[in-house]
């Protein structure tokens, strides 16, 4: 991640909104607000987890999101780079063998579900192949 651009993340006031979120996420929750702060944690959390076992530094990181991707996918994405790792969205509608391209085209060091119980052919792919998958816990 550019020092620029961490340092002007790292420079807003913890309690100033980061995100602001009507989609709800997960579903029944309502309107989210997630803090600066908040944000940086889920994110270090993530981070944390991708470096146990799953070395991403220099590789992709492969996040799979629904919608508009919400602050789960912030977070992802913001831990990915943390670490090292390219973050790369995955497709919502793939076929099982488009699943299985994409798999073996980017071989991500992990894959990082933001949506709680969401079930794709990407994440039975990512699944089948062996692949560390996040479900990422609902914490902030």
């Amino acid at each position: 991640m550019p020092s620029p651009l961490l340092d002007a993340f790292l420079a807003q006031p913890p309690t100033r909104t980061a995100i602001t979120t009507s989609t709800p996420c997960p579903p029944g929750s309502g309107q989210e607000r997630w803090t600066f702060d908040a944000l940086l944690t889920a994110s270090c959390r993530i981070a944390a987890l991708l470096r146990t076992g799953h070395s991403g530094r220099g590789r992709t990181v492969l996040i799979n999101t629904k919608g508009p991707g919400g602050p789960w996918y912030s977070a992802a994405d913001l831990a990915a780079l943390l670490t090292g790792a390219v973050p790369a969205v995955a497709p919502e509608h793939v076929s099982a063998d488009q699943a299985e391209t994409i798999l073996r085209a980017l071989a991500p060091a992990a894959v990082v579900d933001t949506v709680p119980g969401h079930n794709t052919p990407l994440l039975t792919a990512a699944r089948s192949a062996g692949l560390p998958v996040l479900d990422l816990p609902t914490f902030k």
